[in-house]
């Protein structure tokens, strides 16, 4: 009995999701796709930050877990959000 109650929710769960969908599609493709943006400055803002010291790494490293070979990477703070970095653009369309 088991068994066939097992292979029914199977067979229900199949079915279900096989008429399910993660995202209603609303049609069209992207503005860039179809139209070409004229950028009024070409140069991008660049921001230099601070290296890390490696050494302070290192040590982190050696308490939190010695048998660790690589850090992939570091969180650097910074204080960046689109009202204080970047460039608002206004196309000719309105957008």
């Amino acid at each position: 009995m088991k068994n066939i109650l097992t292979g029914l929710i199977a067979i229900l769960t199949l079915m279900v999701s096989s008429i399910s969908f993660a995202q209603i599609s609303q049609g069209g493709v992207p503005y860039s796709f179809t139209n070409s943006i004229q950028f009024q400055n070409k140069s991008a803002a660049t921001l230099t930050l601070q290296n890390p010291d490696l050494n302070v790494l290192a040590a982190e490293d050696e308490i939190n877990d010695p048998r660790q070979k690589y850090r992939v990477g570091v969180n650097l703070p910074v204080n960046l959000n689109v009202n204080n970095s970047g460039q608002w653009q206004n196309l000719s369309n309105g957008g």
